[in-house]
């Protein structure tokens, strides 16, 4: 069913907050919940702190969108929180609405643009320990799609491939620029021996 992107982007709350009434709209979770599903290799394209997941949680509650739910399980008390038909509705709204591009930090390139003053040896070494960091994560996200291959596809299982196909392009792309970088530096130090 194709749905057109009608929604309103004049949105209530931060992306912080509709990302975690998106997690509550698959059922009811704890703080403890939503930062655990946040912190798996999958959720790669979203964080929070725990600072940020309390208030946000209370603040939905005080509006609505979600209800507290209490429970005493092995004989300690944990609270967990449900979205409303309200916040489906809310959170409905924010999907529709067609995504920002969002500007990001990267702290690598801050330093290279910066980074004359240290010297090209340091800016590659730089470079190469970015490419470093970059495929380990590589070889997860191959591991992930592999395991989602081999599950059905519902449109669940399709989506969350979809999403580690967008990480897993990501980092080659990460990957390929770190090579291309590097020999673009020790292309500029051949004609400008002087410099090093």
């Amino acid at each position: 069913m194709e749905v057109a992107l009608t929604g309103n982007n004049d949105h209530l709350f931060s992306q912080s907050t509709y990302g975690i009434l998106a997690i509550l709209s698959e059922g009811s979770k704890t703080g403890y919940d939503i930062k655990k599903f946040l912190s798996s290799k999958e959720v790669f394209y979203w964080s929070e702190s725990y600072g940020n997941i309390y208030p946000i949680l209370r603040s939905l509650k005080d509006r609505g969108f979600v209800r507290q739910i209490d429970a005493d399980i092995k004989r300690k008390r944990r609270i967990f929180y449900e979205i409303t038909d309200e916040g489906c509705k809310e959170l409905l709204n924010w999907i529709l609405t067609p995504p920002d591009l969002t500007r990001f930090r990267v702290e690598l390139l801050m330093k290279l643009r910066f980074g004359e003053i240290a010297g090209i040896d340091v800016m590659k070494s730089h470079i190469e320990h970015y490419r470093k960091l970059s495929i380990p994560e590589i070889d997860e996200c191959n591991e992930l799609i592999d395991s989602l291959n081999k599950q059905d596809m519902s449109i669940k299982n399709t989506v969350r491939s979809i999403t580690a196909l967008y990480f897993l392009h990501f980092k080659q792309a990460i990957n390929n620029w770190c090579a291309e970088s590097i020999e673009t530096l020790d292309r500029w130090l051949k004609k400008h021996p002087s410099t090093e």
